[in-house]
């Protein structure tokens, strides 16, 4: 499972690159729904299989876009618990 795939983003028309991690929803021998993580966003996902779409040598060669940074014991002056901007559409 280290091919990448992409998807379009239908809350904001994009297309992103993702990494299949695991089949969530299996019929049988038939997945429909799998976790993936947007390779350039950072966020993890489940997704419908048929939304997958396989992508050409060119675009698997580019490195990573996100980083991953974690900051302990640190939280905004509002006091959300979910403060992610990874699961917004940049």
């Amino acid at each position: 499972m280290s091919e990448l795939y992409a998807f379009k983003d239908i809350t904001c028309a994009l297309y992103k690159r993702i990494k299949l991690i695991k089949v969530t929803r299996l019929d049988g021998n038939v997945a429909y729904d799998i976790m993936v993580k947007c390779i350039d966003y950072g966020v993890k996902m489940i997704i419908s299989v048929h939304d997958l779409i396989k992508l050409p040598e060119k675009f698997q060669k580019l490195p990573p876009q996100a980083v991953e940074v974690f900051f302990c014991d640190i939280r905004p002056i509002d006091r959300d618990i979910n403060y992610s901007i990874a699961s917004k559409c940049l």
